[in-house]
């Protein structure tokens, strides 16, 4: 793990690793990050999804239950595009 993103607590550094905003901040530090793993409910899941798909990375691996099928079909079109 090379960076953490949580929004409002940038610049922290926690158990040794630089805490960001954005994941575009932290891909920018780090271009060595090529995979986001999204630990958020399901109700924030779209926003950090479509953030992190933004933001160039190459996998995005989402450990949330209960994202509604429509938000999910929405990150593949949104990954494709």
């Amino acid at each position: 793990m090379v960076a953490r993103v949580t929004s409002g607590k940038g610049g922290a550094v926690v158990n040794g690793v630089s805490v960001y905003d954005s994941v575009e901040e932290a891909v920018a530090e780090h271009p060595e990050a090529l995979v986001s793993v999204v630990f958020v409910p399901a109700a924030g899941a779209a926003d950090v999804v479509y953030e992190a798909v933004d933001a160039v990375v190459r996998a995005v691996i989402v450990i949330t239950e209960h994202i509604p099928v429509h938000d999910a079909i929405g990150f593949l079109f949104h990954m494709r595009a």
